[in-house]
């Protein structure tokens, strides 16, 4: 008899296992979509080709060696080596390591989109789940009076009208129900697409912590911003690039241009390339100029940009706090009230099923609306702190 208790304690603990669904968390949810995202992997990469090519940004160019007969009696081997002008090998390396830093700020703006779109897919599955928990609960009710309105009519205690009124309320209601499912089905396929999930899960439960006072975000840490400024860094030291090699450059080399019995002090060659080419260094020189004035431009824009959509969200997260603030305060208590009186006034008979029905649509109607401002407060938060740079 022990033994039969102990099994079957087992396979209940088992069955209760395997159908029970995790919660996945929002930050579990982004790692997993940081080590999987394709953009992320792109921008890591892209920032380790460019620290690779740091090694390359002393570009010299291969020796020449060279085979010749100088008196057509002996062939002698020479070596010939040009170089730039120093300071182009110092501007090409300080270059480099600043698209470096580029592609580092780009890195950094991947991960914040992906940050950024995560949350918001998972915000929206939280609100799909409340909505859903909050309809299924209208739906059960609604379908409950439906029927008691039908077995009212069939037995002639109603009227065609409040007994039509009854089902389709009911099956306007359910029609919303079904549609909110399929809708958060939607949102965890979207979740379990992005972080490889394969198994049943669910997610949070919708919070928040309003906060009264308004926040003071800036655009300091927003790495538009930083990859903007870092844009006119590099198009200056492209500029810087250009200038240099403009400049002189110069030859050394070993070659035997005499005798066999010439001393080997005098078979040495040194000299300097001449620029003369003037055109093609100057329009190199006058595009890297125009470009660190295009860099300019599209900073001022980008700061102009975010600055806007910066006070946009303030002013949504302004009203979507005065919103919530109400509900929270008072609406859900009026809600309550409304739901409760209309109840006992149609048990006691006082009102028809069409007077409860639309007391109780007013009742939820205020539920929904709060669930609505939860949503649009904590979209006007994530908005904030996606421009804040810090998600």
């Amino acid at each position: 008899m022990l033994l039969r208790m102990i099994i079957f304690l087992i396979a209940l603990m088992l069955t209760n296992s395997l159908g029970a669904q995790m919660t996945v968390s929002l930050q579990q949810t982004i790692d997993s979509v940081l080590k999987r995202d394709p953009a992320v992997q792109a921008s890591t990469l892209q920032a380790v080709q460019s620290r690779q090519l740091q090694k390359s940004s002393v570009s010299i160019p291969n020796p020449e060696v060279l085979a010749e007969s100088p008196t057509g009696e002996f062939y002698t081997i020479g070596v010939m080596q040009s170089f730039d002008f120093p300071g182009a090998y110092v501007r090409q390396n300080q270059f480099q390591k600043e698209q470096t830093k580029l592609a580092e700020f780009g890195k950094a703006i991947s991960s914040l989109e992906v940050k950024f779109q995560v949350h918001r897919i998972y915000l929206n599955a939280q609100y799909q789940f409340a909505l859903l928990k909050l309809l299924q609960k209208q739906d059960t009710l609604y379908r409950s009076l439906s029927d008691a309105a039908d077995k009212q009519f069939n037995s002639g205690k109603l009227d065609l009208v409040q007994k039509t009124f009854a089902n389709i309320q009911y099956g306007e209601l359910h029609l919303r129900y079904e549609a909110a499912k399929v809708e958060y089905t939607a949102s965890l396929q979207q979740l379990a697409l992005l972080t490889g999930i394969t198994s049943a899960f669910e997610v949070d439960t919708l919070r928040f912590e309003v906060k009264r006072e308004k926040p003071n975000v800036t655009l300091a840490a927003n790495p538009y911003m930083a990859y903007s400024l870092q844009q006119r860094i590099v198009s200056r030291r492209l500029w810087q690039v250009e200038r240099n090699r403009a400049l002189p450059g110069f030859a050394v080399g070993y070659l035997n241009q005499g005798p066999i019995s010439t001393p080997v002090g005098f078979r040495f060659r040194a000299g300097i390339t001449v620029p003369i080419w003037f055109w093609q260094y100057s329009g190199r020189m006058q595009a890297a100029k125009t470009g660190m004035r295009v860099a300019e431009f599209q900073s001022q824009s980008q700061q102009q940009q975010l600055s806007l959509q910066l006070i946009a969200a303030q002013s949504s997260l302004s009203k979507a706090t005065s919103a919530l603030l109400f509900y929270e305060d008072t609406g859900l208590n009026q809600a309550e009230t409304i739901e409760n009186a209309a109840k006992k006034l149609f048990s006691a008979g006082v009102t028809d099923y069409t007077t409860y029905l639309r007391t109780l649509n007013d009742s939820y109607s205020i539920r929904f609306n709060r669930l609505e401002a939860l949503r649009n407060y904590n979209e006007a938060s994530l908005e904030l702190n996606f421009l804040s740079g810090n998600l």
